[in-house]
């Protein structure tokens, strides 16, 4: 040990490991994946797999009802028609952009970029899955739910 000053010696050992977990990484690979493949039998390894897509659902859920409610000003309605069924609620690009947003972002990804941002009605809007998809063709000046109200 080059250290005997307690302090120094942890430090050392720090840095050391840092750099060998670092120039190492297949062996630490093969190493993990080795104890995994061994500490579970298959039916255990797919009842893991199968709560963790569960928990992933669940986690992707709960965040995406706390954005819709953020930028919906917590009424959970299509700003366009008015439709309150949480399924078919989608986040609008108010100017577009949302194809590179997607390249930039998972889904899960871009739901907690929303929530850690300052509320901005001037980028992003509630509407259902009908008038986002309306809105991105633009063709018509009145949206299908609007035109059916005037007739």
């Amino acid at each position: 040990m080059p250290y005997k000053d307690p302090e120094k010696r942890k430090a050392y050992h720090k840095k050391y490991s840092a750099d060998w977990n670092k120039n190492n990484r297949d062996k630490l690979n093969k190493s993990y994946k080795k104890y995994y493949d061994n500490s579970m039998s298959d039916e255990q390894k797919q009842k893991k797999i199968k709560a963790s897509l569960e928990y992933s659902k669940l986690k992707f859920i709960e965040l995406k009802r706390l954005v819709l409610l953020k930028y919906s000003e917590d009424r959970l309605v299509c700003k366009c028609c008015g439709e309150s069924i949480y399924e078919f609620l989608t986040i609008d690009h108010v100017k577009g952009g949302g194809n590179q947003e997607r390249k930039k972002r998972s889904a899960i990804n871009f739901l907690k970029y929303l929530l850690q941002q300052p509320l901005d009605l001037t980028k992003y809007q509630v509407l259902c899955y009908n008038c986002n998809c309306f809105n991105k063709n633009k063709k018509e000046i009145i949206c299908p739910h609007k035109r059916k109200e005037l007739q």
